[in-house]
């Protein structure tokens, strides 16, 4: 596992996801909520949590699995912690206690399904792009994750 490549993929797909849903196609009405409500905060949790998830892959997936079979791997585990998150954090905490947790609980009443096939996507691309730039120099690497992250600041304010 290559971390700097991992966190460089995680934090620019979810560069693109911000583009997207703030200016080229409102996905859905929560994650313009979401940016405009958290903004950096929103990022940091969106992008740690693939960073936990993907490194559990690595920790726990057969050493010699191939690309195709750790992005499935990777899938399974987002499905599992967004299923796991929604029964063991989101339904126990009653509403008032936390304003993440509150918006967290609208967004799953309207999007059933969509959360999981969104959190799929989003792992499908980040597993892509990690692969495809690995080889990657270092100093390329630093250089992508800090221009992502110089980006996501002014794009979650737009």
């Amino acid at each position: 596992m290559n971390t700097l490549a991992l966190v460089t993929a995680i934090v620019l797909i979810d560069l693109l996801g911000i583009v997207i849903t703030k200016k080229v196609y409102v996905l859905n009405s929560f994650l313009n909520e979401w940016y405009d409500t958290y903004k950096l905060t929103a990022s940091l949790l969106d992008c740690l949590i693939f960073v936990i998830v993907i490194m559990l892959v690595f920790f726990t997936a057969p050493k010699n699995a191939s690309p195709l079979v750790l992005t499935g791997i990777a899938i399974l585990y987002q499905i599992i912690h967004d299923v796991l998150f929604y029964w063991l954090v989101i339904v126990p905490i009653p509403a008032g206690e936390n304003a993440i947790i509150d918006l967290f609980k609208k967004y799953v009443k309207g999007a059933n399904i969509g959360v999981l096939v969104g959190d799929s996507i989003m792992m499908a691309l980040i597993m892509g792009l990690y692969f495809s730039i690995l080889q990657l120099p270092t100093n390329i690497l630093a250089f992508l994750l800090s221009l992502g992250i110089y980006s996501i600041g002014y794009m979650v304010y737009s």
